[in-house]
C-alpha cells in the first residue's frame, strides 16, 4: 500500500515537472535565440568598426569607451545598416528624374523619359516599385561596410586620407555608381514596360482555307 501511493505521488511530481518543462522551454529557447541574435549583432559591430576604423585605432577606442555603452553600440551598427538599406531613395530619385528629364536635353538624351507619360497620379507609382527580398536586403546591408572598406582602399590608398576617411569616401562612390546604374536600369524597364504593344496573332494558310 505505502509502495502503491509513493508510486502515484512520485507519478505525479514527474507529470508535473513534465508541464513545467513544456511551459518554460518555449521562454528558454526565446531567450537562447535573443542572446544569439545579439552576440551576433554585437560581433558584427566589433568586426566593422576595426574593420572601418582600422584594427589598432577600433581596439583604443572600445577600451577607452564605458563596456554599457559599448552593449548599446555595437549592437546597433547592423541594426541601423539594415533600417538604411530599407529607406528606398533610388525609386524617390527615378521618381523625380521621370517628372522633370523632359525639360533638359541632356537629361534627356541619358534618361529618354520623353518616351513615357508623365506621373500624376500614385497608381502610376506602382510601375517602379520592384519586389524586396529580404535575403538580398540583409546581405546588400551587411555587407555594406566591406565593400566600402574594398573600394576606398582602391581608389584612395595613395591619399593622405585616414583609414575611416577612406572608408566612407569609398562607401558614397559605390552608393552613387550604384544608385546611378539602378536607376538607369529601372527606368529602361519603365520605358520597355509603357512601350510595349500587343501584335495580333498572324493566321496560318490552312486557317485562311477554312
Amino acid at each position: 500500500m505505502l509502495l502503491l501511493k509513493f508510486t502515484d505521488c512520485l507519478v505525479r511530481i514527474l507529470n508535473k515537472l513534465d508541464k513545467t518543462a513544456n511551459q518554460l522551454c518555449p521562454f528558454l529557447a526565446a531567450g537562447v535565440v535573443v542572446s544569439t541574435l545579439y552576440w551576433s549583432a554585437a560581433s558584427y559591430g566589433a568586426i566593422t568598426m576595426m574593420q572601418v576604423m582600422g584594427e589598432r585605432e577600433a581596439i583604443t577606442m572600445m577600451e577607452n569607451t564605458d563596456s554599457y555603452m559599448l552593449l548599446l553600440v555595437l549592437p546597433s551598427i547592423p541594426l541601423s545598416l539594415i533600417l538604411c538599406k530599407t529607406i528606398n531613395w533610388e525609386e524617390t530619385l527615378l521618381l523625380f528624374v521621370q517628372r522633370y528629364t523632359s525639360h533638359i536635353p541632356l537629361l534627356r538624351t541619358i534618361m529618354p523619359s520623353f518616351l513615357c507619360e508623365p506621373i500624376n497620379s500614385s497608381a502610376n507609382t506602382v510601375q517602379f516599385n520592384s519586389v524586396v527580398n529580404p535575403t538580398t536586403t540583409l546581405c546588400a546591408a551587411l555587407l555594406l561596410p566591406t565593400t566600402a572598406t574594398v573600394v576606398g582602399n582602391l581608389l584612395f590608398n595613395n591619399s593622405s586620407y585616414s583609414y575611416l576617411q577612406k572608408t566612407i569616401l569609398g562607401g558614397l562612390v559605390y552608393i552613387t555608381v550604384k544608385g546611378v546604374f539602378r536607376i538607369y536600369q529601372r527606368q529602361h524597364n519603365v520605358i520597355k514596360e509603357k512601350t510595349r504593344k500587343v501584335i495580333d496573332y498572324p493566321e496560318t494558310d490552312s486557317e485562311e482555307s477554312n
